[in-house]
């Protein structure tokens, strides 16, 4: 937990509301720690400021090993002849952790490639929140249908209940 100077925290919500931030992104920056926030009875509270101001800022990205120039160097078609090409092509060799992690560094080298790890890694969230959403409404569908079954007990009571009077 984080503790700020400010004395001015407001509930999760508010701040979402007031700045404009979902609150999907609040709680993944209060996970992450890049926001000044307090938790009380369960609640986030966040000072009452604009994110830039309360955001701590962003993690610097891990340097990669992986470089592009070099790679790219050794594949062009005119670094090796036709015969290397054929001679490198049919022999394999054995795997080494060094080749298994160049294997798969080398696909998110092309941009190609980054966009399509970047739209499977969209694509498995929507799958997330999708399944999330339909479970949601699995859940309510339920709870109507119970209720449901509360009204029609509760109305057939009363017709019971109405013409035991009219008998009267």
């Amino acid at each position: 937990m984080a503790k700020v100077k400010s004395s001015n925290w407001i509930p999760l919500a508010d701040y979402s509301t007031k700045y404009k931030i979902s609150i999907s992104t609040l709680r993944r920056r209060i996970r992450c720690n890049n926001i000044d926030f307090r938790m009380d009875n369960g609640k986030y509270f966040l000072s009452d400021e604009p994110l830039s101001k309360n955001s701590r800022g962003r993690k610097p990205l891990e340097e990669s090993n992986y470089s592009f120039v070099e790679d790219s160097e050794k594949s062009t078609p005119n670094s090796l002849n036709p015969i290397e090409i054929v001679a490198k092509a049919e022999t394999p060799s054995p795997p080494s952790i060094e080749s298994t992690n160049t294997a798969i560094a080398e696909p998110l080298a092309s941009p190609s490639a980054g966009v399509f790890t970047a739209a499977s890694a969209l694509l498995e969230e929507i799958k997330k929140a999708y399944s999330l959403i339909l479970h949601e409404k699995e859940e309510m569908i339920l709870q109507l249908k119970e209720e449901i079954s509360d009204l029609r007990t509760l109305a057939r009571v009363l017709e019971s209940e109405n013409e035991r009077l009219k008998k009267l």
